[in-house]
């Protein structure tokens, strides 16, 4: 017998994905929107599908390291905030990206330890 997922769980990861949805359409207005466009689908797609059913636990994992990575690697050697002009050089972009990409990773996080979660409760009935 299947068991569905909690309502919890249900509204946090369609919240989620309509969250990254709307960062993706504003990344349209950026100078490389279809990296950040397509990362923020993907992220977006990966929390609908934990609304639904359990995400096997290698994309999530697979997600949650690349994002952590890529933010690390995306993190300006001069950090001058998140707020302000842009100005070339000043890191602000830079910093935002990375912080954006920290939210992937906490939102692939959420998906693991809910299909986590499911899994425990599966094994034990």
């Amino acid at each position: 017998m299947k068991k569905k997922r909690s309502i919890s769980v249900f509204l946090i990861s369609i919240l989620l994905g309509l969250m990254f949805i709307v960062f993706a359409l504003l990344q349209f207005n950026d100078p490389d929107p279809e990296v950040w466009a397509t990362t923020y689908f993907f992220i977006a797609g990966i929390c609908f599908w934990n609304a639904f059913r359990k995400v096997p636990f290698y994309i999530s994992l697979f997600f949650i390291g690349g994002t952590l990575i890529w933010a690390f690697f995306q993190w300006p050697v001069s950090y001058n905030g998140i707020t302000g002009a842009m100005t070339p050089g000043s890191g602000i972009e830079e910093a935002r990206e990375s912080l954006g990409l920290l939210i992937c990773s906490a939102a692939c996080l959420f998906v693991f330890l809910s299909s986590r979660k499911l899994e425990q409760i599966r094994k034990n009935h």
